[in-house]
């Protein structure tokens, strides 16, 4: 009879995903598909190091930037994957993930073969990967390149990009063209501050040269200063010497350069507007501020240009540091605190749960209910045992005769947890439940919580 309520419970509570199976298009259901996924494991088993994740509108990871090491080269990528637990890196925005993203040539160096690919305008822009028996469920973009290239001929293509509405979007590309711009003029005054042969005109007629691109090139993608983003460049070194500033240059942006090693324009309005640029610098700027710029305006103005390190919170700009100021000066800030002893006051009686760190260093959530009786807190642990799923605040009660396996806790007077009664049975998975009102209180007056484990 219990064994056939229990299997009843689970399957009422379960979830099912559907998947459309290309390229026969069968719709295919999956049970509890996303508690099945480790996506932290599943990055650090193929030697990645997890840097900064997005995190959806329910709580949930969507999206993790990650570094894999190999020998002395760092190679920088982004993955999404199915939902899950926050981990315990970052946040960053959407938007600030699709700069330098990496090759084709290096994905393909450093991870296995994927399952598919994902082709828009003749390009491969991305990767998938299968995950337990589903097909394409990982999704890894790539910088574009033609298909026609002969790369991963034989690779199958699979659904479009996941990110190609992001990319192409006109506020990015505009965000990225600004950035190109403010870098590609410092570095041209950087040079011209130097030149010492002639004044300005020869300067452009030497040095400024025009090297148009096919039309369908993209203008936001000709320059590629990813390298000087990320190593965080953001003052250039003193220089006295005009051969020693361009070999600098060509060093750290190799794409704003011809071969022969001048500033390339890739249109002839491009061009022009660089003419303008220093002839209007020279008519402008005073004497005494003429010189070599020292600081790389552009690099360095988004989160994601920051190294991100445990701890850490980045702050862009006085707006963010106020609105955290703001939180963590709120009265509800103590909720989302990973506190080391539990704060009883009114806890046992609101809404939101607490955060505990015990001396072990496991972290649980002290999920309370309304009805604050141990069977309330006996299914909440329940549900959060099987399905991982915490039902919250509104919990009905456990309605067996007989508990799962279980402990309860007391808060001892140093704010720790300590064991007021073990019904464990000996097993090593078992339920825990806390009860706030301590040793001294009758059963009626007492009131429970579910401790959930987290990590």
């Amino acid at each position: 009879m219990t064994k056939g309520i229990h299997l009843m419970y689970v399957n009422v509570l379960r979830n099912i995903s559907w998947d459309v199976e290309t390229p026969v298009k069968v719709l295919q259901p999956r049970q509890n598909l996303y508690n099945q996924i480790d996506y932290q494991q599943l990055i650090a088993d193929i030697g990645g190091q997890i840097q900064a994740q997005v995190i959806d509108d329910l709580g949930k990871t969507r999206i993790v930037q990650f570094v894999i090491t190999k020998a002395t080269d760092t190679v920088s990528m982004i993955m999404y994957i199915v939902p899950g637990q926050p981990a315990n890196v970052g946040n960053i925005q959407t938007e600030d993930l699709f700069e330098g993203l990496p090759s084709v040539q290096q994905v393909t160096s450093l991870l296995k073969p994927p399952n598919s690919i994902a082709v828009n305008d003749g390009q491969i822009v991305g990767f998938w990967y299968h995950i337990l028996d589903v097909n394409n469920a990982l999704f890894l973009p790539v910088k574009p390149i033609a298909i026609t290239s002969g790369i991963l001929a034989e690779t199958p293509e699979g659904p479009p990009s996941l990110v190609q509405p992001l990319i192409n979007s006109r506020y990015l590309r505009l965000q990225k063209l600004k950035r190109t711009v403010h870098i590609y003029l410092q570095l041209l005054l950087l040079a011209f501050s130097k030149y010492t042969s002639g004044g300005l005109e020869a300067f452009i007629d030497e040095y400024l040269v025009l090297e148009p691109v096919a039309s369908e090139l993209d203008s936001a993608a000709i320059y590629d200063f990813s390298s000087l983003i990320a190593a965080g460049i953001r003052w250039l070194p003193e220089f006295t010497d005009f051969g020693d500033a361009m070999l600098y240059i060509a060093n750290k942006a190799p794409t704003v350069l011809t071969a022969d090693g001048k500033f390339r324009a890739y249109s002839q309005k491009f061009l022009a507007g660089l003419e303008y640029f220093l002839k209007d610098y020279i008519k402008t700027m005073p004497d005494d501020q003429k010189g070599q710029p020292r600081l790389l305006r552009g690099v360095l103005t988004q989160e994601s240009d920051f190294s991100r390190r445990a701890d850490e919170i980045i702050f862009m700009g006085r707006e963010t540091i106020d609105s955290w100021i703001e939180l963590v000066t709120s009265a509800d800030y103590e909720h989302i605190q990973i506190h080391k002893q539990v704060i009883i006051g009114e806890t046992d009686v609101k809404r939101t749960p607490q955060l505990y760190g015990s001396p072990d260093g496991k972290i649980y959530l002290l999920q309370t209910t309304y009805l604050g009786t141990l069977r309330a807190a006996i299914q909440i642990g329940y549900s959060w045992q099987i399905n991982k799923i915490n039902i919250g605040y509104k919990a009905k009660e456990y309605q067996e005769t007989s508990f799962p396996a279980y402990k309860i806790y007391f808060v001892g007077t140093d704010g720790l947890l300590r064991v007021q009664k073990d019904e464990s049975r000996g097993e090593t998975e078992y339920l825990r439940v806390v009860n706030y009102k301590g040793l001294s209180k009758p059963e009626e007056e007492r009131v429970y919580a579910a401790m959930l484990n987290l990590l």
